[in-house]
């Protein structure tokens, strides 16, 4: 029997800074872009990733980004990441140069705090 394909998410995996505090939380957007669900905060990175599977990620068919202080990197599925740096006077994006046709992420947001 084929396997159904999964709708479109997007997942996105954010690191919030709160004093000398650090936590971690993941949003699911739907295929229609808006947001459905923000997970709690966790403290480490790969507890929200690890809740995030449990809530329907897939790592290799979504498409996810992780949100940083300075900047994104942005995982389209089957292809190589792709870097954002965000700065004060511009947003710069940072191609991987392991394959040429890696994604185009010029349309990504900054986070809003």
């Amino acid at each position: 029997m084929a396997r159904d394909k999964a709708p479109p998410y997007r997942w996105r995996f954010i690191q919030h800074h709160e004093g000398g505090a650090r936590s971690w939380v993941w949003q699911r957007f739907g295929p229609d872009g808006r947001l459905e669900k923000t997970s709690e905060p966790h403290a480490k990175y790969g507890k929200a990733m690890l809740d995030a599977i449990r809530h329907g990620f897939r790592p290799k068919e979504h498409q996810s980004s992780i949100d940083l202080k300075l900047g994104s990197m942005h995982f389209p599925p089957g292809r190589c990441p792709v870097y954002q740096e965000i700065t004060a006077f511009r947003e710069e994006t940072v191609k991987s140069s392991r394959r040429p046709d890696a994604h185009d992420a010029t349309t990504a947001r900054k986070p809003q705090d």
